[in-house]
């Protein structure tokens, strides 16, 4: 008999296990990335100048993402948080200086980095640019439409005026409001969301007190 209820008690922890996970499942809307947009404007007055802007293009909205500028590997990095890839395949697309580009899809665990915490896995997909040079990047976000886009010019003698010159590492993160510049170690912090800040206050008011007669 004692077995028989140990198993009931087993059963029903093992169901209540699985709603409570699919309701968590349940509060993260996963955004879906559809395509990878690469355009290039060359109505430039100067002679062989363009501008080449990339849209990334979402059913939904990521609920956060950033982009890192890799200098030492000429390398243009995406990453957009709770995101699947559509069932289409998005195929590569060239544009000086852009040589190419690579989707992956991952699972990376937020709470990884804090001891003694539950894993809590998130759905994310990278977009990762290879570039024969680094060009002076303008990234925009706008009614929840990432894109970017940048300068160039074919001739070789003049592209020098094009490039990054800051030898800096860049990285940007979005949390679904401002942009805020960090390094690489508070990523998980910042890519994740962080908690809202407390609105600053004034004084406190004093004219709610309890009005005392002055002692004669």
């Amino acid at each position: 008999m004692a077995i028989k209820r140990l198993f009931f008690c087993f059963v029903f922890c093992l169901l209540g296990a699985c709603v409570i996970n699919a309701q968590e499942e349940a509060l993260v809307q996963n955004a879906v990335l559809e395509g990878v947009q690469l355009s290039a404007d060359t109505s430039s007055s100067k002679q062989g100048e363009m501008v080449v802007s990339c849209y990334f293009i979402f059913m939904d909205k990521p609920s956060s993402y950033f982009y890192e500028v890799r200098k030492r590997t000429k390398q243009l990095v995406f990453e957009f948080n709770d995101t699947k890839m559509g069932t289409s395949a998005i195929n590569s697309i060239q544009q000086a200086p852009i040589e190419g580009f690579t989707v992956e899809k991952k699972t990376v665990d937020i709470n990884k980095t804090v001891r003694g915490l539950k894993p809590e896995w998130h759905s994310q997909v990278v977009v990762t640019f290879s570039l024969s040079a680094i060009p002076i990047l303008n990234i925009t976000e706008q009614y929840g439409v990432v894109s970017f886009n940048y300068k160039w010019n074919s001739d070789p003698s003049k592209m020098a005026s094009y490039m990054e010159k800051d030898n800096s590492k860049k990285v940007m993160y979005w949390t679904g409001g401002g942009v805020l510049a960090a390094g690489a170690g508070v990523a998980a912090y910042l890519v994740f969301g962080p908690k809202k800040q407390p609105e600053q206050t004034g004084p406190l008011p004093d004219n709610d007190l309890p009005n005392h007669p002055s002692l004669q």
